[in-house]
């Protein structure tokens, strides 16, 4: 396995959209049989927020796992219940990981490009949301991988917020 990471930022993300619809579809993320490649492809439109970044990891040119990240109120409605801290905030839907590709540290990867892009954007808080990707069995994974970047749970408990200033 030779894993290596690409950062999508602006105006490129809409090249890569349907690519990781039929990625979503492929990993079953809402945890039904009726995912729909148009429906994906509409709930991602919100990550052509110019500011937005997604984190690609591939295998060899085969994408295996990515996270998203946007900071616009105006693309993505569920950031007001994190505007609390500030503008200068990165939520993340995922880490989402292809079913054959887990337990091989490539969510502790994405998150660690995703916590050095933000950096160097000079974000100050990056959430991870990973709402409905979690089933029961992932929510300790989540938690363990979030402890072991610091990231502590929020009032929602599901939702995990660090301080990047740290």
């Amino acid at each position: 396995m030779d894993v290596s990471f690409d950062v999508w930022m602006g105006e490129r993300i809409e090249t890569i959209i349907s690519v990781l619809a039929e990625f979503r579809c492929q990993c079953n993320v809402k945890g039904g049989n009726d995912l729909l490649l148009s429906d994906e492809i509409n709930f991602l439109t919100h990550y052509f927020d110019p500011d937005a970044c997604i984190i690609i990891a591939n295998d060899c040119g085969a994408l295996v796992g990515y996270m998203a990240m946007v900071s616009s109120l105006d693309h993505h409605p569920k950031l007001r219940e994190f505007e609390f801290y500030g503008t200068d905030l990165r939520v993340s839907e995922g880490p989402i990981i292809h079913p054959n590709y887990r337990s091989m540290g490539i969510a502790k990867s994405i998150i660690q490009e995703s916590i050095d892009v933000c950096q160097i954007q000079m974000m100050t808080h990056l959430i991870l949301d990973p709402g409905q990707l979690l089933t029961t069995e992932s929510k300790p994974v989540i938690q363990h991988i979030a402890s072991q970047f610091l990231f502590e749970q929020t009032n929602n408990h599901l939702v995990y917020a660090k301080d990047l200033l740290i």
